[in-house]
């Protein structure tokens, strides 16, 4: 059974090369897979592998959305920033509140 592992070590601790993995890195993203029913030493327990146009281009996609989601809960807590900034505004000047400005401040 392969498993992927996110690092430099391997199930038992030895070492990776890091000389290796960043000659590996400057041509194309890796990922590093551990054999797990190999027995320790055996020279293909431990392979660092380039990744795939596909699964370079599913990274891309994920970050991409990644980013989309983070801009769309900044832009979320902005709104609702400016909502109790409204609120606080027309609080102190005794005008009356719209049901959202009454909202963010109840919840």
């Amino acid at each position: 059974m392969k498993k992927l592992v996110i690092g430099l070590r391997s199930s038992s601790n030895d070492r990776i090369d890091p000389k290796q993995v960043r000659k590996n890195m400057s041509d194309r993203p890796t990922k590093l897979v551990v054999d797990c029913s190999l027995p320790e030493g055996h020279p293909d327990k431990v392979q660092i592998i380039p990744l795939t146009d596909e699964e370079i281009a599913e990274r891309e996609a994920q970050a991409a959305q990644a980013a989309a989601e983070e801009l769309a809960r900044q832009e979320a807590a902005a709104a609702k920033e400016a909502l109790k900034a409204s609120a606080k505004a027309k609080l102190i000047a005794g005008e009356p509140l719209t049901a959202e400005e009454a909202d963010v401040l109840v919840l």
